[in-house]
């Protein structure tokens, strides 16, 4: 596992950057793979935005959701928005296509968030569900503004494309 969290992605989802998300993660559970991935090309295609192993899982990689998940893993993620819990190497197995390499990582089960419930997820994972994931009086504050919806193209979430990035309910950064 790599040592230090990679700082390569430049997007918030609400957490802070997706590295302070990853450190968090890791500290709080000791996640051995930590990957975040947002849905394009209409929903067909997984481009990856942040990665703690960016050898074996570059950020700016893809998967194919028709080719490389099982359909049931989608309901579930994207239709429903809910969590998956894959307990066991054999689910992992029926769920990915690239589950060698995810076992080759150490990785004995996966817990996938979506992408819309990420920053919310998350927050509850850490117990800090009223400060985190949302904007409201009292709450961390952090999030991009955009002129339009990640959710529909991710690239939105480039430097590039920003407005603004706010921290702490104080703008860092405008472009």
């Amino acid at each position: 596992m790599p040592d230090a969290v990679p700082d390569s992605a430049p997007v918030s989802l609400g957490l802070g950057s997706l590295a302070e998300i990853h450190r968090a993660v890791l500290a709080e559970t000791g996640a051995r793979l930590f990957t975040v991935l947002a849905f394009t090309d209409g929903g067909r295609t997984m481009h990856r935005i942040h990665s703690s192993h960016p050898n074996e899982y570059p950020v700016g990689g893809r998967k194919d959701v028709t080719r490389d998940v099982a359909a049931d893993w989608l309901a579930r993620c994207v239709d429903e928005q809910a969590p998956y819990f894959g307990r066991t190497p054999e689910e992992v197995r029926r769920v990915f296509a690239d589950s060698a390499l995810i076992e080759s990582l150490g990785c004995g089960s996966i817990i996938n968030a979506p992408i819309r419930g990420a920053t919310t997820t998350a927050a509850r994972l850490l117990q800090r569900e009223h400060e985190l994931g949302v904007i409201a009086p009292g709450a961390a504050g952090d999030f991009v503004i955009t002129d339009a919806d990640p959710l529909a193209d991710i690239d939105v979430l480039a430097d590039s494309r920003l407005s603004a990035v706010i921290q702490d309910g104080t703008v860092v950064k405008r472009y």
